[in-house]
Parts: C-alpha cells; sequence; structure tokens
C-alpha cells in the first residue's frame, strides 16, 4: 500500500507540509468497485487545495471492529499519520442477527482509545452512518437494523466524545432519503453517495489539513 498525494516535479522533493491521512473502516470508506471513486479520493482532493494532503486508505469491505483492530489498526499508528479517520461498527450490527450493543460498545471505546493514545499529534475524526435500506421483504429485519444502527450511532458519538475525536453527523443528512446515493442494495454509497459524503467529510478533511 501506498500514500495518494502530490507527485514532486522531476528533481524535486515532497513538500515537508504534507498532511499524511490514513483512511481505516469497512466498505463505506473503502468502496466496493475495483477503481471506484470514493469519498476519501474526494475528500483528499478538496484537502489538498488548502495543504498537501496524502492518503493512505486501508479500509476493507466487510472489515467489522475486531478485523479493523487487528489488521488496519497497526497499520495507521506504524505510519504516524497526521490525520487518521475511523468509521466502523456497520458490519458488528448487519453480520448478526442479536447485534450485542454493549460489546460494540465496548469495542468502539477500545479501537478510539488506542488511536487516540498511539498517535497523540494525529487529529482524529470519524462520523455517524446514514440509514441503511436493505429492502428486506421482513419487516422486523429492516426494524432490527435500524434499531442497531441508532444504538451504534449513540455508540460512535460517545466514544468520539470520550476520546477527542471530531464526529461528522452522516446520521439524519438529507441525502440519505435520495435512493440515487445507494447502490442497488440499498447499503453502499452510489458514485452519488460517495459525491454526497465527500461533500460533508471533504471540509471536515480539510480543517484537519490546516
Amino acid at each position: 500500500m501506498s500514500f495518494l498525494g502530490v507527485t514532486p516535479a522531476p528533481g524535486e522533493v515532497a513538500a515537508t507540509s504534507e498532511r499524511r491521512w490514513v483512511a481505516l473502516g469497512d466498505s463505506f470508506t473503502a468502496g466496493i468497485v475495483d477503481g471506484e471513486t470514493t469519498w476519501p479520493m474526494l475528500a483528499r482532493e478538496r484537502a489538498a487545495t488548502i495543504a498537501p494532503t496524502a492518503l493512505l486508505n486501508v479500509a476493507a469491505a466487510g472489515a467489522t471492529i475486531a478485523d479493523i483492530e487487528r489488521d488496519q489498526l497497526p497499520l495507521a499508528i506504524g505510519t504516524g499519520p497526521d490525520i487518521v479517520t475511523l468509521i466502523c461498527g456497520g458490519n458488528d450490527v448487519i453480520g448478526t442477527v442479536r447485534p450485542r450493543p454493549e460489546r460494540i460498545a465496548a469495542d468502539l471505546d477500545r479501537i478510539f482509545g488506542a488511536l487516540a493514545s498511539s498517535l497523540p499529534r494525529a487529529r482524529l475524526l470519524t462520523a455517524t452512518y446514514p440509514p441503511i435500506r436493505t429492502g428486506s421483504r421482513w419487516p422486523r429485519t429492516q426494524a432490527r437494523i435500524d434499531a442497531g444502527f441508532t444504538a451504534l450511532n449513540r455508540h460512535i458519538r460517545a466514544a468520539a466524545a470520550a476520546h477527542g475525536f471530531g464526529c461528522v453527523e452522516l446520521a439524519g443528512h438529507p441525502g440519505s432519503a435520495d435512493a440515487s446515493n445507494y447502490a442497488a442494495d440499498g447499503v453502499h454509497p452510489s458514485a452519488a453517495g460517495h459525491r454526497a459524503a465527500a461533500a460533508v467529510l471533504g471540509p471536515a478533511i480539510a480543517d484537519l489539513a490546516t
């Protein structure tokens, strides 16, 4: 893996003021299609207009909090970034018929705390999840998912407040009512959805890059 960022001209060196951003998370951050233009790519472009900003996206589709803690956290800490984004927990809700909110809360607190303590100079950002529309024929299934994400977003806010993360509210965002912002599965962002997410998260990243 390598940083996507400002490429110096021949004979030049990278700007010493370049901000290094590592993005952690699941498919919301990683995307689900090879070559997809994801919201971090778009947000990096916006941030780069403020200050040179390089991006390393280590997020992975399907990643749970435990996966991120095991596989992505060491990469983030090892690079010593200036900016870290972490949006996670969605698969911990969707992937089981019996989500355990108290376990999710504890896991989020631990991984947010690990980033804050290991990277005390980094600027940290998270976000809540927008609604998920699975298209299930079973109202109870959708109700379970809705309740799970409501609890997850509450725990994300709490972990962010406890460990000094900024938190962007995507829950309740007006764009979440627009079906064009969702892929066909109703879960992942479409190309329009990534642009909408970048429009909200991009300014926050740009602020961190200053």
